[in-house]
Order: C-alpha cells, then sequence, then structure tokens
C-alpha cells in the first residue's frame, strides 16, 4: 500500500511538473510568434533556440526557425529546419514547399526537384501546385525538355496558378528567342572600330564613349608623334596611354557581351523566382 501511494504522489507530480512544462514552452512559442509579427526574427531565433525541441511542440519549434531564417534568406539553415519538420505537422505542405524554394534560392535545383517529386500531394489542387514549382525549377535550370513535360499539364483553371503558368510560358518563349552573342565578334569590333563591340553586345553609351576617348588619345599621340617624333616624352605618354585605353576596349567589349548575357538571364530568373513565390503565398496564407 505504501508504495502505490508512493507512486501515485509521482504520478502527481509528473502530471504537474509536465502540465507546467507545455505552459512555459506555449508560452514562449506565444511570445516568439508576437516577435515574428514585428519582423524581430533575431529575437525570435534566441527565443527559440533556449527551447528544447525534444518533445512534443518540436515540429513548431523547427517550422519557426525555418520562417525566421527564410525572412532573414539564410536558405541553408531554413532547408535544414524545414525538413526536420514531420508529416504530422499542420504546416508540413508548406514547409515542403518553402524548403524547395530555399533550395533553388541556394541553386540546388536538383536537390529542390527530388525534394518536391518525393512529396506526394493530398489533392489535385497540391499537385497543381508542385507541378508549377518544378515546371518553374526546370525553367530555372534552362531544362526546356523537362519545363514542357510539365507545361503541358497545365490547365489555366485555378485562380492561384493561372497567372504563373502563362507566365512561365512567356519566359520560355523569350529565353528560346534569345540569340546568343558572340565575345569573339566583339573583341574583332571593336579591334577594327573602337566601341563596336560594345554596341554590338546592346551597350550604345558605352560604345561611343569609348569610341571618343580611344580615338582622341590616338589623334593626341598621332599629333605629338607629327611634331616633336617618336622618342618624345608627351608622344611616348599618350601612345602608352592610347595604347591602354585600345586594349582596354577590345577587353571591355568581350566582357560586355558576357555581362549582357548574364545581366538578361539574371532579370529572366528573378522572374521566375517571384512567380514561384507568388502562389505558395496565396495557397498558403
Amino acid at each position: 500500500m505504501k508504495y502505490f501511494l508512493l507512486i501515485l504522489i509521482f504520478l502527481s507530480n509528473f502530471n504537474v511538473f509536465s502540465s507546467n512544462s507545455d505552459s512555459f514552452v506555449r508560452a514562449e512559442l506565444g511570445f516568439v510568434n508576437y516577435l515574428m509579427q514585428n519582423n524581430d526574427y533575431i529575437t525570435a531565433l534566441y527565443q527559440l533556440n533556449k527551447l528544447n525541441d525534444d518533445n512534443r511542440f518540436k515540429d513548431s519549434i523547427h517550422y519557426l526557425k525555418a520562417i525566421c531564417f527564410f525572412n532573414q534568406r539564410v536558405f541553408d539553415s531554413s532547408s535544414i529546419q524545414f525538413d526536420l519538420v514531420s508529416p504530422f505537422f499542420i504546416s508540413f505542405h508548406k514547409s515542403v514547399f518553402l524548403s524547395a524554394i530555399s533550395k533553388v534560392h541556394l541553386l540546388k535545383y536538383d536537390a529542390a526537384i527530388e525534394h518536391l517529386k518525393k512529396f506526394e500531394p493530398a489533392d489535385t489542387l497540391l499537385g497543381k501546385l508542385i507541378n508549377l514549382e518544378l515546371a518553374g525549377i526546370y525553367l530555372l535550370k534552362r531544362n526546356y525538355d523537362s519545363f514542357l513535360i510539365c507545361s503541358g499539364k497545365f490547365d489555366y483553371s485555378w485562380f492561384v496558378t493561372i497567372r504563373q503558368e502563362k507566365n512561365l510560358l512567356d519566359y520560355y518563349q523569350v529565353l528560346k528567342s534569345q540569340k546568343k552573342k558572340s565575345m569573339f565578334l566583339a573583341g574583332l569590333f571593336s579591334t577594327f572600330i573602337p566601341g563596336s563591340g560594345k554596341i554590338y553586345a546592346g551597350r550604345t553609351g558605352s560604345g561611343i564613349s569609348s569610341f571618343l576617348s580611344t580615338v582622341s588619345l590616338g589623334l593626341v599621340a598621332y599629333e605629338n608623334f607629327r611634331k616633336d617624333g617618336i622618342l618624345n616624352y608627351k608622344t611616348l605618354f599618350f601612345s602608352s596611354l592610347f595604347a591602354t585605353f585600345y586594349a582596354g576596349n577590345i577587353w571591355g567589349s568581350v566582357f560586355s557581351v558576357k555581362m549582357e548575357s548574364q545581366n538578361d538571364n539574371d532579370e529572366i530568373n528573378n522572374h521566375i523566382l517571384l512567380d514561384l513565390h507568388y502562389p505558395l503565398h496565396t495557397y498558403f496564407n
């Protein structure tokens, strides 16, 4: 009888302790939510890191950490935390998609694709959302064959994805119609006519400026050579300056082609990323 009473007392104390512990964690999570609503993600993470995630609130803790990291654009950490959220958590579906987006921001396109393909959607709408996200990631990879397979499933019937489905197809058309410019030709053009390579690359203003500065220095160098000879210090100075600008004009033209191509790709990629984010925000919020 004595031992039975001791066991009852122990269980009673354990339940009180457990209840107090749960109440404490709930209060802390409530405070964390308040901090996050005020965009104080650093303090929110500090509070979350004080909590033991080895309890029944661990999914909430991992999810809130992930959101804090995601909103601070710390995508490597957000991806890890989203992946720790279990399938039983209320925001598991959102965690799957945001984990994939985090991987996309890290340029880990294959990992994002694999992550989404492992997820089995609970309904048709989630399936449409996965298909849209996969299409966008394939477009970021410039994997046009896989993009066309996904875009072939677009039905333009759901308000959450209809605009983005149309946008992705527009980006595909733009990418396919882009004519790749030659760095060799840009350098060759500027060898014969300074600045023309930059104009060919699409930087007309820079090309004209390069032409005027290079030709002006060439004329000054020639005038000094005509008057004072090749060994005159002015001739040597302006000839060296002309040679530097002339070589720089050729290299700058080559580099301009690369930069313009990168800028065009970056602009389209940014649009694609926005169209991957927007449906998730609409559907999950």
